[in-house]
């Protein structure tokens, strides 16, 4: 009898176990999906992770907007922006640009996509080769965004354009150089036996004029996030700085920036450091126009 009632107690205590076990995991799944859908109400748009460990923000196509930032005789560039927070990059795209009247649609070729500050991510869509085109007819163009986050595809579309404004480019935490935007592309670590150091790319918007600004190894310095200069960190080793110029309108500069090495041992001890010190580079022009740009992404 003893043997049956402790057998009954057992049954019992399993039993209550199993039903708050359940209780839980549908309370835990209830709260994913909540936090994981839309939900204008959270300022932070946190959802659940992704299989990389980022926290996932579900991408808010409808919220997105559209400016030009460059028109000129040769080409356009479409700047779109507030399309996504940040980590819903992966699923947003610019499917198509078509033109005022309809009958040329240009498909992304030419587009750079990138997050900013706080504004999420922004893209630019460029190289229209037409004379004959004027900032009236780009503004008339159509700018298709189709996002496949939840494995449906949802399209926007933008239309009404305008140049972008300076304040604009400002909270977009874009670049101006002479009244020329200018888009700095963070980069990883180059590194080789003999070198460690920067290869950074940049854009300047724009043709007529941009010849008059100076693009030299004299006009950028570099640094790490505390403002110590990166040739004070490594005063044993030459610090040489170089230029490539572009070869279109779009006015795509490299910028190398690489450490000597004494040795290949040194190679891993002084990328680590570089890492790890928040690099970015700064350009001083000639009539004291300046810019600051980071050197590295979070994955350099």
């Amino acid at each position: 009898m003893k043997m049956q009632f402790k057998r009954i107690i057992c049954l019992l205590l399993a039993l209550i176990m199993t039903c708050a076990l359940f209780a839980c995991g549908g309370s835990s799944g209830d709260q994913k999906s909540t936090d994981g859908g839309d939900n204008d109400g959270n300022s932070n748009g946190v959802g659940g992770d992704d299989s990389d460990g980022d926290v996932y923000v579900p991408p808010r196509v409808e919220d997105a907007k559209a400016r030009i930032l460059w028109a000129e005789d040769t080409y356009c560039a479409f700047v779109v922006f507030d399309a996504s927070p940040r980590a819903g990059i992966r699923d947003v795209d610019i499917s198509s640009v078509t033109s005022e009247d309809g009958n040329t649609t240009y498909y992304a070729v030419d587009v750079y996509k990138n997050e900013t500050r706080d504004s999420g991510i922004w893209y630019f869509f460029m190289s229209f080769h037409d004379k004959t085109r004027t900032l009236d007819d780009y503004s008339k163009f159509n700018i298709e965004i189709k996002d496949t986050a939840t494995g449906q595809e949802r399209i926007t579309n933008l239309t009404d354009l305008k140049m972008i404004t300076p304040e604009e480019l400002e909270a977009l935490g874009l670049y101006s150089v002479s009244g020329h935007p200018v888009i700095s592309v963070p980069n990883t670590l180059y590194i080789d036996n003999d070198y460690v150091g920067f290869r950074a790319h940049f854009y300047v918007f724009g043709k007529d004029g941009v010849d008059g600004i100076s693009f030299t190894p004299d006009n950028f310095t570099f640094f790490a996030g505390d403002g110590t200069p990166i040739t004070g960190m490594f005063p044993n080793n030459a610090f040489t700085v170089g230029v490539v110029p572009p070869y279109d309108t779009v006015r795509d500069y490299e910028v190398t920036a690489l450490l000597e090495l004494s040795s290949s041992d040194e190679s891993e001890a002084v990328a680590e450091q570089l890492k790890s010190c928040d690099p970015y580079m700064v350009y001083t022009g000639s009539d004291g126009d300046t810019w600051s740009a980071p050197l590295l992404t979070d994955e350099g």
